[in-house]
């Protein structure tokens, strides 16, 4: 399989350090990897802007599309993406999409950090079985080329202890575009008040 991504080097002399840079990333950061799941396909360069293309094998090709995605997303296919990524009951595949210093505040208290959110989320992982989550009514409140903010209902269904149960509620979600690119820095969940 054949994917494309484009880069910019400084100079033709930048290639070498690029094929590094897909070397690092993609074989010796996992080591299930092998050789054969990584070769340069072919490389141009036309003055600042060259074009790296790979052959990668099937079973590797996720890590690298979400290694490709990093770069490109916009505050919108970040946020869908993290909403695939949490249905997916695997805290590793939305990790990318949460700056480091991020906070976050659910029902359950306040989580400052990756650490201290992956933990908040695997728990819910562990707590709702065959959990699906959705965000509905989205409304971008603000957008920028450096920050961006929405606000949504989210809804879930799932087991718990056998039984199944389902909620909703209102939440927001604040990106920032760190290193050029887009992360989620805030996300605030809540109940949905009671009607009066």
């Amino acid at each position: 399989m054949l994917l494309s991504p484009i880069c910019r080097p400084g100079s033709a002399q930048a290639l070498s350090g690029i094929q590094a840079f897909f070397q690092d990333n993609f074989v010796y950061r996992h080591p299930e990897a092998k050789p054969k799941d990584l070769s340069i396909y072919h490389v141009v360069v036309d003055g600042l802007e060259c074009e790296l293309k790979w052959v990668i094998s099937d079973s590797f090709l996720l890590k690298q599309q979400q290694n490709v995605k990093r770069v490109f997303m916009n505050p919108e296919s970040v946020l869908s993406e993290y909403e695939k990524g949490l249905n997916t009951h695997n805290f590793d595949n939305v990790r990318h999409l949460i700056a480091p210093h991020a906070v976050f505040w659910f029902n359950e208290g306040s989580f400052e950090g990756i650490d201290e959110i992956e933990k908040a989320c695997n728990k819910t992982f562990n707590l709702i079985k065959n959990e699906k989550y959705w965000l509905t009514n989205k409304k971008w409140l603000s957008s920028s080329q450096e920050t961006a903010a929405i606000i949504y209902n989210y809804n879930w269904t799932g087991v718990i202890n056998r039984k199944s149960e389902s909620g909703f509620g209102r939440g927001t979600s604040i990106l920032a575009k760190i290193d050029n690119s887009w992360k989620i820095i805030h996300e605030h969940l809540s109940k949905q008040p009671k009607q009066k």
